[in-house]
């Protein structure tokens, strides 16, 4: 069985797909600041997801 902080990162993963494909779709005259801040807001959750270890330390 998987920890929940697996399933937070996996949700906000996929918040960020669906955030990026909205952007995306949207007609250049539209105002995206909401999708454009929900997407930093989500890349920063996970990019500092503590599941989720970006650096390893070389040694």
């Amino acid at each position: 069985m998987e920890s929940p902080s697996y399933h937070e990162l996996l949700r906000a993963q996929v918040d960020w797909n669906r955030t990026y494909a909205a952007l995306a779709a949207s007609p250049s005259s539209a105002s995206t600041t909401a999708l454009r801040r929900r997407l930093l807001r989500l890349s920063v959750q996970v990019f500092w997801h503590p599941f989720f270890p970006l650096f390893k330390s070389v040694s």
